[in-house]
């Protein structure tokens, strides 16, 4: 958190660290369905982009597209 308590770069921390992990997983496994992208998001990426979201919840509509556009692409990478 910032001294003048805004919270964008924590939210932008946490989505490109969702990327990153995201990204792993994309290179990693070539079968990109559902019963395999699903629990991988569940247990490796959802917990960074949780993690204490109730202490710096974000207010602005930028910081929260940040945060659901992570969630857009994983959405794709088991669609696509």
């Amino acid at each position: 958190m910032q001294d003048d308590l805004k919270v964008s770069q924590q939210c932008c921390k946490v989505a490109n660290k969702g990327n990153s992990v995201l990204g792993a997983i994309n290179r990693a496994f070539t079968l990109k369905s559902k019963s395999i992208i699903l629990p991988l998001y569940k247990s490796l990426v959802r917990p960074h982009l949780d993690y204490a979201i109730p202490a710096w919840r974000p207010h602005y509509q930028k910081d929260i597209a940040v945060h659901e556009q992570v969630e857009r692409r994983a959405t794709k990478m088991v669609s696509g």
